[in-house]
């Protein structure tokens, strides 16, 4: 009883970090590089495959928010969400990590290009 708990817990958590952090990047980050990078009249970074990447982490972060959810429901199915859930513990941990550090740095490189040109 207690390792669903604390499996839906760790799913809860990172489905919020996982929805959060995309959301606050295209919503805050992006839009101000990207008049930065006009100002300058500098060429900006395509943000196709950052939009992409933020995305897939917006996928993963609802899903591991659901299967939180449904851990912590005292009706269904548990043992076959927990092994579901634990999966996307461990495939958040790799390709989470994995897609912020691409999605971070493809829209800072061009700053670093930009001060090459000054």
């Amino acid at each position: 009883m207690a390792i669903y708990k604390i499996v839906g817990v760790v799913n809860f958590f990172l489905g919020i970090f996982e929805v959060v952090f995309p959301l606050i990047f295209i919503l805050f980050t992006i839009p101000r590089l990207t008049e930065l990078y006009a100002e300058f009249q500098a060429n900006g970074p395509n943000l196709i495959h950052t939009y992409i990447f933020l995305s897939i982490l917006i996928v993963m972060g609802l899903g591991n928010f659901f299967l939180g959810f449904k851990l912590f429901s005292k009706f269904g199915y548990k043992e076959k969400y927990l092994k579901i859930a634990i999966i996307f513990i461990i495939v958040s941990f790799l390709l989470g990590g994995v897609f912020t550090k691409i999605t971070s740095i493809s829209i800072i490189m061009p700053i670093y290009n930009l001060s090459s040109e000054l």
